[in-house]
């Protein structure tokens, strides 16, 4: 059965919202949308982003509701990979076993990265052995690099490890980062992620007494 729509029909009633309320709005049969509510059919994605349109709840609120007020996995893992305390081993260990759990089950490139990306941070937080590191992130670092655009995961990938290759690679792709910032800036919860970037490249500046460009 399928539980998404017992998730909608759930948010409806507590919205107090009709089932001929939705359907109007969405432009679907009643009858269509009540199987949908009992998992009977499914729906095209666009007629689902509709309902949720029309109870006023974001895609990522409802699978937050959906998944009983939890992240989902993949959504758990990423979001305690981009909150890594500064030389936090403990944290990075038990992230990588996550990862390789998830990955166990389900092929995710982004998964992959973050699993590749903090092995790289262990080095460097274990032996302060950037060379290495750099060896490990380099594929990640060349796909970021070569891509035409820059999506959000993207973004808090580089910001993550910005500070493992040289600071002239850093500096070279500070324009191309703030592009891609400039298309999210209008976007919920990114202002945290853009501070962070522009702190991260100042204090490579001043760690190499590029004061000028600190204070830029």
């Amino acid at each position: 059965m399928n539980l998404i729509g017992l998730s909608v029909k759930q948010i409806r009633i507590s919205k107090g919202l009709t089932q001929s309320y939705i359907s109007d709005y969405c432009q679907i049969s009643q009858s269509n949308y009540a199987k949908f509510e009992k998992g009977i059919i499914d729906i095209r994605a666009s007629t689902f982003i509709s309902i949720l349109d029309s109870m006023d709840i974001p895609y990522h609120e409802f699978m937050y509701i959906h998944n009983k007020y939890n992240l989902s996995k993949k959504d758990a893992i990423l979001y305690k990979f981009f909150n890594i305390p500064f030389n936090g081993i403990r944290e990075l260990n038990n992230l990588q076993m996550e990862c390789r759990s998830y990955l166990s089950s389900y092929n995710s490139p982004i998964i992959k990265e973050a699993y590749t990306l903090s092995k790289a941070l262990l080095i460097i937080y274990k032996y302060n052995d950037f060379n290495e590191a750099r060896q490990i992130a380099k594929p990640i670092w060349e796909r970021l690099c070569k891509s035409n655009d820059l999506y959000l995961y993207d973004l808090y990938f580089l910001n993550a490890i910005l500070y493992i290759f040289s600071f002239e690679e850093a500096l070279n792709l500070k324009n191309f980062l703030f592009r891609g910032y400039e298309k999210y800036k209008n976007l919920n919860n990114t202002i945290p992620i853009f501070l962070n970037t522009h702190i991260n490249l100042s204090l490579l500046s001043i760690e190499h007494n590029r004061y000028n460009d600190a204070l830029k």
